[in-house]
């Protein structure tokens, strides 16, 4: 059977249709627990505190992780650096400061994925806004915001290479 430029029958219709197809968050083993981020908000801010103790206190809530419960247990991401290369380092949570929407602060863990949900939404996070970097001509401006101190110029790699013939 050719599958390019063709219709391809999809076989798990019925059962999806008719209510008879299982998915992942339908399955419940014994014991299993539920995570939810907390995510920051804004696309650059350095990052003031992070109260989890009312999202700790939550029934059902087994465990929530920051970033400081972090330090010393898990190292930060930071993979080598060569060819010019800069790697700063990442942490799993945010530590110091949120570069991007989404970045995630905290973890919730929980005895079901609508209690991790609610306790996640009660860890208050102050975080002080620090202008955004949303292109990469402001990125590379000499006055650009910073979004790692040990990376001057907002600059991880600059070069260029060439593979194979590239006029041909």
């Amino acid at each position: 059977m050719r599958y390019v430029g063709t219709s391809v029958p999809r076989v798990e219709d019925p059962r999806l249709l008719t209510g008879h197809g299982r998915y992942v968050a339908d399955l419940a083993p014994p014991g299993v627990l539920h995570a939810c981020f907390v995510r920051g908000t804004l696309a650059h801010g350095r990052l003031v505190s992070i109260d989890a103790t009312a999202a700790r206190a939550f029934p059902g809530v087994a465990l929530v992780l920051t970033g400081a419960d972090l330090v010393g247990v898990i190292a930060p991401l930071a993979p080598p650096e060569s060819g010019g290369l800069r790697a700063p380092a990442h942490h799993a949570l945010a530590t110091d400061r949120v570069r991007f929407a989404g970045d995630p602060i905290a973890l919730v863990v929980a005895s079901s994925r609508a209690v991790a949900e609610d306790a996640a939404e009660l860890v208050v996070i102050d975080i002080d806004a620090l202008a955004p970097v949303t292109t990469i001509e402001q990125a590379l401006h000499a006055d650009a915001p910073q979004l790692f101190d040990d990376v001057a110029g907002n600059v991880l790699w600059m070069g260029a290479q060439t593979w194979g013939d590239v006029d041909g």
